[in-house]
């Protein structure tokens, strides 16, 4: 093992002893709500592949109609998706309605 990997490992360890001195509570809530959270994203990743796929499988093929419906479909989950993430984010500007 390279020591650039060595000095990381040991730098985290060291951090990780730290926060754990300061609050092993808070290091345990934190550590277990980025867990969560990075779960949250693997519907989207999945959703990306079957878009990736439909894609690529529907290249090169006469009767790309077929394909259309569930690539819509997919553009629309997608797309439902990143306008409420971006309405959590400014809610005021990002559908167009304004608030007065």
């Amino acid at each position: 093992m390279p020591s650039s990997w060595k000095r990381f490992f040991y730098t985290y360890k060291q951090i990780i002893a730290l926060a754990y001195r300061v609050s092993p509570s808070l290091l345990i809530l934190v550590t277990l709500l980025n867990s969560f959270w990075g779960l949250t994203n693997l519907p989207v990743l999945y959703i990306n592949k079957i878009l990736i796929d439909v894609v690529i499988s529907s290249l090169g093929k006469p009767d790309w109609l077929v394909y259309l419906k569930p690539l819509i479909l997919l553009i629309a989950l997608r797309s439902d998706r990143l306008l409420s993430s971006l309405d959590r984010l400014c809610p005021d500007t990002v559908t167009g309605w304004e608030i007065i």
